[in-house]
């Protein structure tokens, strides 16, 4: 194995065979290379073929300036018919690549068009990768791909789907759907006998037969199965979704991956009993949503997945609603910050702002790093008429965290109160040059524009704040990162389940 080409963003290596054509792979998200290994490499070996593989430095999608300058050596190492593979960031690759290095056919499995989040807001998962001087214009154009390529991907996941729809509108482009694997759909191909089927269907531009060869994998699959009973059990199928665990049990899953793929399926559902709770609220029936919050209490059975569902009811408007899953959170781990802050956020907008402070005092002294927190107590002791304790919060978020929303209006409100509206104006202009188009530091500002001018009087003696979720800031901007850390812990057990199960086929 050679090295043919390196610089600071990827490295090329050559291994040579006997095959009549060259495989070009491309590398996912987290390999790195040696200079000994590739993606693909040990099956290219297993079966003969002339390959040449591409390793990313970093989660840098592969920009165009690098392969630009490797795509010389490509095309001098490899024979006229080259087949390009790559997975996810590599399918990424494989696809802008494809006239650069002159590939003849590509094999591009669960792949993304772009991680530009103004191209895809659908798709979070890479947004924190993108850069804008690396990645300007890197979504896929039909002058990018192969005469012939074939986009493998699951068209109902939500995050994969996005990307498939925008690709298979490309004339070159050939999709074959793998249904319910969601971003797992590599999986069809891992072993030496699938891919040399689907590289046979490749070369022969048989979108039908490549497809055949998948769906005959589909049926003989761990991870199908499991997906199948995950996208069933998140839609409250149980009986369905019991059935296919088991099949992927005897098809060889180990029992801590299945324990993985129920927490999945219970985060997955969590959401879609929320909304529904909210809909029966919106429809005028708040006796059917007390009965799905009862009955859906002792199954959730977990303390993050109830607060979090807490506040999906209070983005939707429904605090009241959103309580009882807060204090049963509560009764499953009372130091779960992220429940504290909920509850506080449900009280506060029933008119209980003191409670509602004790709650948030209660949180932010399990998690005292957090700049939203802070400044939601400083909000709190603003509405208990407590303007100098406040701004001490407030201020003290923003040394914190100088992007703290709720900091910036909470001082734009006390600058109002004391008749200073040009002052008012400012912080909430100074927060919107850190939050630029912010929805809460715009209607305020408006507000401020609107409202006439504020009396001693008004000033001296306030009228207590309406007990409306309206007149609070919403949650999200407070909560975020608690939210955030708590769902990646928990998926990370999941990961590590279903790793274990992969690692030991």
């Amino acid at each position: 194995m050679d090295i043919i080409y390196e610089d600071e963003a990827l490295q090329v290596v050559r291994q040579p065979g006997a095959s009549p054509f060259t495989l070009i792979t491309f590398a996912d998200l987290t390999p790195r290379p040696n200079g000994r290994w590739f993606w693909g490499g040990g099956i290219a070996a297993r079966l003969g073929l002339d390959a040449i593989g591409v390793v990313a430095k970093a989660e840098n999608w592969y920009p165009v300036a690098s392969v630009e300058r490797a795509a010389e050596a490509v095309r001098a190492a490899a024979q006229p018919v080259r087949v390009g593979y790559g997975y996810s960031m590599g399918a990424h690759a494989v696809l802008k690549h494809g006239r650069r290095l002159a590939l003849t056919h590509a094999l591009a499995v669960a792949p993304q068009d772009s991680i530009d989040p103004a191209v895809v807001p659908e798709d979070r998962r890479f947004h924190r990768f993108f850069r804008p001087a690396l990645h300007a214009g890197m979504e896929i154009g039909a002058a990018d791909v192969a005469p012939w390529t074939a986009v493998v991907a699951d068209p109902w996941d939500v995050e994969d789907a996005p990307h498939l729809r925008r690709l298979v509108a490309l004339p070159a482009v050939v999709p074959v759907p793998t249904p319910f694997l969601g971003h797992y759909a590599i999986w069809l191909l891992a072993s030496t006998p699938a891919i040399e089927a689907a590289l046979q269907r490749v070369l022969a531009r048989d979108a039908a037969g490549l497809q055949a060869v998948l769906r005959a994998r589909r049926h003989r699959s761990v991870v199908h199965a499991a997906r199948l009973g995950v996208a069933a059990l998140a839609r409250g199928h149980a009986g369905m979704g019991e059935r296919m665990l088991h099949r992927a049990a005897r098809l060889g899953a180990a029992e801590a991956a299945l324990v993985g793929w129920r927490a999945e399926a219970r985060v997955l559902r969590a959401p879609r009993i929320a909304d529904r709770i909210a809909r029966l609220e919106e429809a005028g029936r708040p006796e059917a949503a007390r009965a799905v919050v009862d009955a859906w209490i002792p199954q959730a059975g977990d303390a993050g997945l109830l607060a979090m569902q807490g506040h999906r009811l209070i983005g939707r408007g429904h605090a009241a609603r959103s309580e009882p899953l807060f204090r049963a959170a509560l009764a499953l781990d009372p130091r779960l910050a992220l429940a504290h802050i909920g509850l506080s956020h449900a009280l506060a907008a029933q008119g209980q702002f003191g409670p509602a402070l004790d709650h948030a005092e209660t949180g932010l002294s399990l998690d005292p790093a957090e700049a939203g927190g802070l400044a939601w107590v400083g909000i709190l002791l603003l509405r208990l008429g407590q303007p100098v304790a406040a701004e001490a919060r407030l201020r003290a978020a923003l040394e914190m965290e100088p992007r703290t929303a709720d900091a910036y209006l909470g001082l734009s409100q006390i600058r109002a109160a004391e008749d200073r509206p040009e002052a008012a104006r400012a912080m909430v202009e100074q927060g919107l040059r850190l939050l630029p188009g912010h929805p809460a530091l715009l209607r305020q500002a408006d507000s401020l524009r609107q409202a006439p001018p504020e009396s001693v009087a008004a000033r001296d003696n306030p009228a207590p704040a309406p007990p409306r979720a309206a007149r609070l800031p919403a949650p999200e901007a407070a909560d975020r990162s608690w939210r955030q850390r708590l769902l990646a812990a928990m998926l990370a057990g999941t990961l590590l389940a279903l790793a274990g199960t992969l690692l030991g086929w």
